[in-house]
Parts: C-alpha cells; structure tokens; sequence
C-alpha cells in the first residue's frame, strides 16, 4: 500500500527541488543497449554470487547457475532498476568487483532516474557523504526529497537531521528539520518520544 505524503511534505519536497534545476542536475549516461542474444541468458539465480533477485528485475530459477555481472550489467542498461541499483551497490562495497565510486554514482543514477526509491535514497547520501567524488550537497539534497516523496522514511529523517544539526554544509533551520521529522513520522519511522517536542520548545521559535 502506497504511503501518502501530507501537504506540508509535498511542498518541502518542492523546495528542495528547487535549489537545483532540471538542467543542472546531471543525468546518467545510459550505455549502449546490449544485443538480444547477451539479454536472453540473464534469467539466471544469484545465490552463489550473492546477488538479490526478485520476481520483477531479475528472473530467477531454481536449476540455473549464478547470474555473471555482465548479464546484471545488460539489464541494467536496458531499464532495469533494480539491477541498476544492485549494481551500484556492489560497487560501493567493492562486492565481486573492486570498489568504484564513479560507477557506484553512474548505476544509482541511473536507477534513482526511473524512479527507484532505493537508489534516489543511496545517491542522495552518497552526494552529501565523504565517498563522493565532488561536493554535490544541493543534488543530493534533492535525490534524498525525491526517495521521500515515495515513502522513503529515512528518507525524510535524515533531511531534517541534517536541517537540524547544520550539518555537510546544510543551513541550520530547526523549523524546516521539525516539519521533515513529522513527515518521516507519518512515513513510519518516528523519532525518540518526546523528541520532537523538546526540540521545538527549545527553538524560542513559532515553528
């Protein structure tokens, strides 16, 4: 069941998004689509590389053998996600291949583009995080609102942790901070209790 944003998150998303324009934000390159005979060998299980596989993104059976990196490759330059984002994941952990972050950023992006809540959540961290290869604070910023904009509770409270504490070259803005707390709240994961409430009465603000 889909989890519905309130209003006040949908606007908080909006600003977010507005500190970088669509022209700004850089898009993945997508490679060249692999050949027909590369893709029809890409059902295959993951367990013995220890790859993920579900019923939608990768097709998997019980009798075949483990699923190469470069079957995982082709399905995700051919619009697969969730193949994109596990990609990205294992070259971020340096997972059956050595870690990477230039590739880490390319597969996630390309998964957060087709709207992988996931992967918007891993790159917008990975843009605010010490593993990124630039300062990119406002992009990932505005991966992270769109992982929230899905449901993505985590999402939602590391934005207002990071309006909260100042932090990664974030303003300081406990007001903004309280609203996202409260979203994530509604998203399912609240705070502490009793949090929120100390936090706004030591604000001296009329939040």
């Amino acid at each position: 069941m889909s989890i519905t944003v309130p209003l006040i998150a949908s606007a908080l998303i909006a600003v977010v998004a507005s500190g970088i324009s669509e022209s700004e934000r850089p898009l993945a390159e997508v490679p060249t689509p692999c050949s027909d005979a590369a893709l029809i060998g890409s059902a295959k299980t993951a367990a013995a590389a220890g790859l993920p596989c579900n019923g939608e993104a990768l097709t998997c059976t019980e009798t075949s053998d483990a699923m190469s990196l470069s079957d995982l490759r082709c399905q995700a330059m051919t619009g697969d996600a969730q193949a994109a984002f596990v990609l990205g994941t294992l070259y971020a952990t340096g997972t059956h291949v050595a870690e990477d972050a230039q590739q880490t950023e390319l597969f996630w992006r390309l998964a957060a583009q087709r709207q992988h809540a996931e992967a918007q959540h891993a790159l917008g961290m990975f843009l605010i995080g010490e593993r990124a290869p630039r300062d990119d604070i406002d992009e990932g910023l505005f991966w992270l609102g769109s992982a929230a904009s899905q449901g993505h509770a985590t999402s939602a409270v590391v934005i207002g942790h990071l309006h909260e504490k100042g932090l990664h070259g974030v303003k300081p803005d406990v007001c903004l901070a309280l609203d996202w707390y409260e979203a994530g709240a509604v998203m399912g994961l609240k705070p502490p209790e009793g949090y929120v409430e100390k936090l706004r009465a030591t604000t001296g603000q009329d939040c």
